[in-house]
């Protein structure tokens, strides 16, 4: 039988390698896989995660899908991504969580300024009401 250490790595390494291919749909069935292990194993610090990466892999999703995002940002969320993936597969079973928080702040915050340039910056691909503001069907 697999350690739990055995499986967080394999789950951390399938997330680095569906962003490495810009497989954001990927990442967010990861992530839920990712929660449902820690859940099993009663691990909260592996809930916490898994949670975290489910909702900004969620929202890069949405962004890849609904806007055409600037090849060089996207890059350069995808290296920062991947380093920070590994930042917290490196240090999440350490006592001191410290890497490991910084390392999720960090990535939150990518996702959130990545999505903030796309809405301001990009023009959508559909005529999603979610980002037009006319959900009425005006």
């Amino acid at each position: 039988m697999k350690q739990l250490s055995e499986i967080f790595a394999e789950l951390f390494d399938a997330i680095i390698d569906a962003v490495d291919e810009n497989n954001f749909f990927a990442c967010a069935n990861v992530s839920l896989d990712f929660i449902a292990v820690a859940e099993m194993a009663n691990f909260k610090d592996g809930v916490f995660i898994g949670e975290v990466f489910e909702g900004l892999f969620n929202q890069m999703k949405i962004l890849s899908k609904d806007f055409d995002l600037d090849d060089e940002e996207l890059m350069q969320f995808r290296e920062l991504a991947k380093q920070r993936v590994q930042i917290i597969a490196n240090s999440y079973q350490k006592s001191d969580k410290n890497e490991v928080y910084e390392a999720l702040k960090e990535i939150r915050n990518d996702v959130t300024v990545l999505q903030m340039k796309t809405f301001r910056f990009h023009e959508s691909k559909s005529d999603s009401c979610v980002y037009e503001g006319h959900c009425d069907g005006s």
